[in-house]
């Protein structure tokens, strides 16, 4: 989520972020802030499975959001690393 924040945009990782705890059921908003409801969201996972889960999520929904960009083509090695982890 760093780099994601650091090398595309604060909003850009907070609703990746936000996306990804909603495909995993958490009744959140997509509003691209990070405040209580979605630290409270993150805190209420509790083990290690779900933990994985939400990254794989996170690993998905950054992936849509690099094929998205333009000239994705650019960010092959972005895409790359992306896959790995």
């Amino acid at each position: 989520m760093f780099d994601m924040y650091y090398m595309s945009s604060p909003q850009a990782a907070a609703n990746t972020l936000q996306v990804s705890l909603k495909n995993m059921g958490k009744n959140i908003k997509v509003d691209g802030i990070v405040g209580s409801e979605t630290i409270n969201a993150v805190n209420s996972i509790e083990n290690t499975e779900d933990i994985n889960v939400l990254i794989d999520e996170i690993r998905e929904e950054r992936l849509k959001y690099l094929k998205n960009l333009p000239q994705h083509t650019k960010y092959s090695g972005w895409i790359t690393r992306t896959k790995r982890y």
